[in-house]
């Protein structure tokens, strides 16, 4: 791992990092133990954007962490957080791309006076 890690927001538009998604989730998580479809971009493309928030960790235009959010369709006030994934060749730095993805979180929390 280098120190170049940076969380972005993932868009529908940005293709290149989107198709990386499934192949993160086979990666991270025995085949099975996970519902299919984070295995499919056609997922990603479809939520990402619209009813997901997804904020990645990214090390030189890979992705080594995912996070995503989705607020409670019925309140507003919460949040839920879900297809949590850390690549296994940055087991090392579970911690430090975990912490990344807790602060972007704990902003976004506050910036939409969620719980």
């Amino acid at each position: 791992m280098s120190g170049s890690l940076r969380v972005a927001a993932l868009g529908p538009d940005n293709q290149a990092l989107l198709r990386q998604l499934p192949g993160l989730f086979a990666d991270a998580y025995p085949k099975g133990s996970l519902t299919p479809h984070v295995h499919e971009i056609q997922f990603w493309k479809n939520h990402i954007g619209q009813r997901l928030t997804s904020l990645a960790v990214i090390d030189h235009q890979r992705i080594v962490g995912h996070i995503s959010l989705r607020e409670d369709s019925l309140t507003g006030r919460e949040i839920a957080l879900s297809h949590f994934a850390i690549d296994p060749e940055y087991a090392d730095s579970k911690d430090l791309i975990s912490g990344l993805l807790a602060n972007v979180v704990h902003a976004q929390v506050l910036k939409r006076k969620c719980s």
